[in-house]
């Protein structure tokens, strides 16, 4: 009697081997899927393992991450290499002893990862929770973070042509001293506080480096005392030069000490926020957790932060009344005289450089106001009193840091208040672009010399317009009249 398959293939005439090649042959999509299967995720699986028993702290989603990685590792390299066998030789699968093992073994860990899924869930709905949680917070202060890209680029960019223009072109004065602190602050701050920040934006509740977080805080406190007082110590040189122009003046060594002592007074203000500033957790549904750069949870309950917010309030309020103080009696005192220019001009006095740093100190309070506020409202009201809207997480961060605009816009008051900064970064820029044309055509000393004709020719210019007017040098005396041109340039 002969056999017959299901499909009334007859049997008789077939041995054992091209039985069992027929049925591999109808299972080949199984054993390309588990082919594909195994490599995977033996890979993924180690990789897992590796990055979440390294790189993340303990925590209970961890322990269930670590878990699943393990049995479904085990499951990649027993579970199914079994079934891949049984797929390969379903009529001459010899070994018992090694069908039992391997198919009690899959059950086991299959059961096993049933039940290390906490509350009824999966592995990917557990990540994507914490992802899902710090994205849809990023997404919130997505204008933060583009007001902050923006800030970073002009702002490296600014302070690093005011650092080469003053530091070069400038003659030493006690305004060139002021202005190189504040370019150095400045950019200190665009390339450690703002980057900082913009990680903390764009990270939310993924945060992990608690030296990160600390460092960042601390020096942005830092550079942020420090520009607030650097103005006030502008403030008062002004002050002594319109109001007491026949007392001791201060002098360019002086100035340096003087920007060395509010530095040193920054740090000591800005010290606390290394142990203020740190770690917050936050807990959240199905075994989450976030971090935070914020109040470290270690002194959040203590008194210490609000101590210290009340200092630093203090510190602000009394030099934004200091200021203003200062620049009221330098704008009254230059109004009471008729000819207030010609006599600023006889005491040696550059009314610009007046008007530039009281621009300086306007855009330094206007920044500084937002933050101040919002810092007022958290600690009196122990915790933020506005309204959870859209509209309010998405300002309330960009507010708590608009005081980084004092950091970007001296460069754009230097250009439109100062005649000779403004003159050489428009002959710089000439320069650089004849040059990259000029060399595009291979004559790069034809750019050199042409940026220098119109250098000399601007200088002429000015020249026989200030002879003109003042009659002051004869015409072959180009040398002196520079000389002149850049006194006039400097207090």
């Amino acid at each position: 009697m002969s056999n017959v398959t299901q499909n009334g293939e007859q049997l008789n005439n077939k041995t054992l081997e091209e039985l069992n090649n027929l049925e591999v042959h109808q299972r080949m999509p199984t054993i390309v899927f588990l082919f594909i299967l195994i490599p995977f995720g033996v890979v993924g699986n180690i990789v897992t393992i590796l990055v979440y028993g390294l790189k993340y702290r303990p925590s209970t989603f961890r322990v269930y991450i670590l878990t699943l990685a393990v049995v479904d590792l085990l499951s990649c390299c027993i579970g199914m290499p079994v079934e891949l066998a049984d797929n390969l030789i379903p009529l001459v699968f010899y070994d018992e002893k090694l069908c039992k093992v391997g198919k009690f073994s899959g059950q086991i860990l299959k059961i096993a990862r049933s039940m290390s899924v906490p509350y009824n869930t999966t592995t990917t709905a557990i990540f994507e929770t914490l992802e899902e949680l710090n994205d849809t917070k990023a997404r919130q202060r997505m204008p933060t973070i583009v007001f902050l890209c923006i800030l970073i680029a002009f702002g490296v960019i600014g302070n690093i042509v005011v650092l080469v223009v003053y530091g070069l072109r400038y003659r030493p004065s006690t305004f060139r001293s002021y202005i190189l602190t504040l370019a150095v602050i400045d950019l200190l701050s665009c390339l450690i506080a703002m980057p900082v920040e913009l990680v903390d934006n764009l990270y939310p509740l993924q945060f992990f480096s608690e030296e990160v977080c600390k460092g960042g805080r601390f020096l942005g406190h830092v550079f942020k005392i420090g520009s607030a007082l650097i103005i006030l110590v502008m403030a008062v040189g002004r002050f002594r030069k319109i109001c007491r122009p026949f007392s001791k003046q201060i002098s360019i060594n002086q100035a340096h000490f003087l920007c060395a002592l509010a530095m040193g007074l920054a740090i000591l203000f800005a010290w606390p926020n290394a142990i203020v500033q740190g770690m917050r957790i936050h807990y959240f549904d199905g075994g989450v957790i976030g971090y935070d750069c914020s109040v470290d949870d270690d002194v959040s309950k203590t008194i210490y932060p609000f101590i210290y917010a009340i200092v630093l309030f203090t510190v602000y309020i009394s030099v934004f009344s200091s200021l203003v103080t200062l620049y009221t009696l330098i704008i009254l005192r230059i109004r009471s005289h008729n000819n207030a220019e010609q006599k600023l001009k006889r005491m040696k006095i550059n009314p610009r450089v007046t008007k530039v740093m009281i621009a300086i100190t306007v855009a330094f309070i206007v920044s500084y106001i937002p933050d101040c506020i919002m810092d007022a409202n958290y600690t009196f009201n122990q915790g933020n009193t506005l309204p959870s809207t859209p509209l309010v997480l998405a300002l309330l961060p960009l507010l708590a840091r608009a005081y980084f605009i004092n950091n970007v816009i001296n460069p754009l008051i230097y250009v439109i208040g100062e005649t000779k900064f403004r003159k050489i970064v428009k002959l710089s820029m000439i320069w650089v672009l004849r040059s990259l044309q000029r060399r595009n055509t291979g004559d790069v000393f034809a750019a050199s010399f042409s940026a220098s004709d119109t250098l000399r020719t601007e200088r002429m210019a000015t020249y026989h317009k200030t002879s003109s007017s003042n009659k002051s040098q004869p015409s072959g005396n180009h040398s002196g009249q520079v000389r002149q041109e850049i006194s006039q340039t400097n207090t």
